[in-house]
């Protein structure tokens, strides 16, 4: 939100940006406004999913359609609020390892964005060498 009001953008503009082009593992998921289907619950259909380039390489590009109470991110799904608070949920990569992830969403009235990522991409370092860069033995 902090971009979007930075830049003139709206917020769903600005996700979609922050994610797709992130360095680090992540995924924007754009939803149409929250619904409720009888007998079932809580439903968003999918509008957009916006991977970065990182997150499709550990875990593949998400192929989701509609978020109910029962998926993975329904605990996300902000019904009667504007914002949710981080929500630590578990996703698998494409090894079939699970790893930690947070959550957050926020309703914008037009659509809902979900923002996930895994907790070792806030965490992780990377050091970016210059091209050429040689290694040299330190005696």
């Amino acid at each position: 939100m902090k971009l979007a009001k930075k830049f003139g953008a709206s917020v769903y503009a600005s996700a979609r940006e922050f994610a797709s082009t992130n360095h680090r593992a992540c995924v924007a998921y754009i939803l149409e406004p929250n619904g409720f289907v009888a007998g079932h619950g809580a439903e968003a259909r999918l509008r957009r999913i916006e991977p970065s380039p990182s997150f499709i390489a550990q875990f593949g590009r998400p192929s989701d359609i509609v978020v109910t109470l029962n998926h993975t991110l329904g605990p996300v799904l902000p019904i009667g609020r504007k914002m949710t608070r981080p929500v630590s949920l578990s996703i698998t990569d494409k090894n079939g390892t699970s790893h930690e992830c947070v959550a957050e969403a926020f309703d914008t009235q037009h659509n809902v964005l979900i923002l996930l990522y895994p907790v070792k991409a806030l965490t992780a370092s990377t050091i970016i060498l210059p091209p050429g860069f040689k290694k040299v033995a330190v005696v």
